[in-house]
């Protein structure tokens, strides 16, 4: 699958591994809710997903110098 091609770490339950600003193990992948914490409520996936995005429109955001 995806997770296996790309090389992204899991823990033992098969989520992805994430730091805290939601980043893989490759620089460039992002993962929330489910995938990253495993089956949960809806709005716990819901938040983490706009955790997330904030962390990407970051990471994607040119740095004022």
């Amino acid at each position: 699958g995806v997770i296996e091609k790309l090389g992204l770490k899991v823990s033992d339950c098969k989520n992805i591994v994430t730091d805290s600003r939601f980043q893989t193990s490759h620089p460039t992948v992002f993962a929330a809710g489910d995938a990253r914490n495993g089956a949960s409520l809806v709005v716990t996936a819901i938040y983490s997903g706009r955790q997330a995005a904030e962390n990407i429109y970051e990471f994607l955001s040119p740095h004022n110098e």
